[in-house]
C-alpha cells in the first residue's frame, strides 16, 4: 500500500504548497520563466495534492 495520499484542492485553500512544488520543479529544476508558470487558471482551476505519510507535500497536477 502506497504512503501517499491525494487530495483534491483549490488554490486559495493550498497556495502556498502547490506554489512550494511548481517553483521547485518547473521554475528551479526545468527552467520555466517564473512569468508562464503563474497564471490566472490557478484560481479557478481544480488541484490534486499529493501528500505523503508524514503530512508533507509531494506531488501536485491541475485541470483547467
Amino acid at each position: 500500500m502506497p504512503d501517499f495520499s491525494i487530495l483534491l484542492t483549490d488554490w486559495a485553500h493550498d497556495a502556498p504548497k502547490l506554489a512550494a512544488i511548481r517553483r521547485t520543479v518547473f521554475i528551479d529544476e526545468q527552467g520555466v520563466p517564473e512569468a508562464l508558470e503563474w497564471d490566472a487558471d490557478d484560481a479557478g482551476a481544480v488541484h490534486l495534492l499529493a501528500i505523503d505519510g508524514e503530512g508533507r507535500a509531494i506531488g501536485l497536477a491541475r485541470a483547467c
